[in-house]
């Protein structure tokens, strides 16, 4: 157990070192969470949060800072469990909470594009913000009829 927490610190110093830039880098993250680190790269935290609220997105507040929630989407298993949790902490996330098919995990602004690098995820995007429907039918009502 040791030596895996060993490689796992050795692969996230070199994903550091050589994490990619420009195009490389743009790939994984979905167009918001590329807004986020694109203003964090040229205005710090202060800017990639005004960034994040605006799109009235909810941050948590910590000794490392603001951390933004992303959604990471597994490879083509299409499985959470596919995702090595110890490898997205090793790349400055916090793994917050998981379904069957995704995972939810809070990271500094600063590691946006480094936690893209994690080979077991495809896309690392913005939550959906749930919407409560006030239509007055309590629960039981259904959006079914109108995709028919």
């Amino acid at each position: 157990m040791h030596s895996r927490t060993l490689i796992l610190a050795l692969i996230a110093s070199l994903a550091m070192a050589y994490a990619p830039t420009g195009a490389e880098a743009k790939g994984k993250l979905g167009p918001l969470m590329q807004r986020i680190s694109d203003k964090h790269g040229t205005q710090g935290d202060d800017g990639a949060e005004r960034e994040a609220r605006s799109w009235r997105m909810k941050l948590r507040r910590t000794s490392r800072g603001p951390l933004v929630g992303v959604i990471l989407e597994p490879g083509a298993a299409g499985a959470s469990y596919t995702i090595d949790e110890d490898m997205v902490v090793a790349l400055g996330g916090t793994v917050d909470a998981v379904s069957e098919s995704y995972m939810r995990v809070l990271v500094p602004f600063r590691h946006l594009q480094l936690l893209s690098l994690h080979p077991d995820v495809v896309r690392l995007r913005a939550p959906t913000q749930a919407k409560e429907m006030d239509a007055g039918f309590g629960p039981l009502i259904s959006e079914a009829p109108a995709l028919t």
